[in-house]
């Protein structure tokens, strides 16, 4: 009788799905690199258009409404290690909370100054 396991048997499985999630990171990020585009963004490759400067309010609040269940399902059992794992990902999520945070920032100042404006 031989008690012999070969290892790689046993880490075959887990292998294949490392490599499956990260072609899904890959994607994934390749997906939210291709909508930033179109947000509202000062910081943009190329110079910043006229409309960066004045987003909608409106457009804030549907960034959050869709960005937050992908932000919290990324952020919600990951650990240092796994985030290192999967860069890809987490690097196109920074850049979007960076995006989010910039428009957050411009629409309160655009409300504050509005505000101020109509003051008697």
């Amino acid at each position: 009788m031989c008690f012999f396991v070969n290892f790689q048997f046993q880490t075959t499985g887990q292998l294949k799905a490392l490599a499956a999630q990260k072609a899904k990171d890959e994607t994934i990020g390749k997906l939210l690199a291709a909508v930033r585009v179109y947000l509202p963004n000062v910081n943009r490759q190329g110079g910043s258009q006229a409309s960066d400067y004045l987003p909608d309010p409106t457009t804030l609040a549907h960034l959050r409404r869709r960005f937050n269940h992908v932000c919290s399902a990324l952020l919600r059992n990951d650990s240092l290690a796994d985030m290192s794992e999967r860069s890809v990902l987490y690097f196109e999520l920074l850049e979007w909370l960076e995006v989010a945070q910039h428009l957050s920032r411009q629409i309160q100042t655009h409300r504050h100054l509005s505000a101020d404006h109509f003051q008697p």
